[in-house]
């Protein structure tokens, strides 16, 4: 009997470390997610920079404050249907990674093809 319960502590045990789902406290969370959290479910109308600047550029600026995280100063514009990156970061996969972001932001926001993303991050 004393072997069943042995065993059977064992099961419970290992199945609780199995179940348990620990995250890692260091990680990032992914920027189309946040974008996808931070934006209306609704499609934002991207045919005037007042609607970019109104609903994109917040959405964007999320995105890739995640991305760039303290290792950077970016600010976020739109004109003439161009989402500008600028400020610095502090190395070229950071400035990579926001203009990955800031295209990730507009995929996941079914933005139209015209619609571009300009890097002009400074590396410091």
């Amino acid at each position: 009997m004393k072997k069943y319960i042995v065993i059977g502590a064992a099961l419970l045990i290992a199945g609780s470390i199995i179940g348990c789902k620990k995250e890692d406290a260091g990680a990032v969370k992914d920027p189309g997610a946040v974008v996808k959290d931070t934006i209306d479910a609704a499609t934002p109308d991207f045919s005037t920079d007042a609607t970019l600047t109104s609903t994109v550029v917040p959405a964007i600026t999320t995105a890739v404050s995640t991305a760039v995280g303290t290792e950077g100063q970016v600010t976020v514009e739109a004109m003439d249907k161009v989402i500008h990156l600028k400020g610095t970061v502090a190395n070229n996969d950071l400035k990579r990674g926001a203009e990955t972001a800031a295209k990730e932001a507009l995929t996941k926001m079914n933005a139209p093809a015209e619609i571009k993303v300009n890097n002009a991050l400074m590396v410091k």
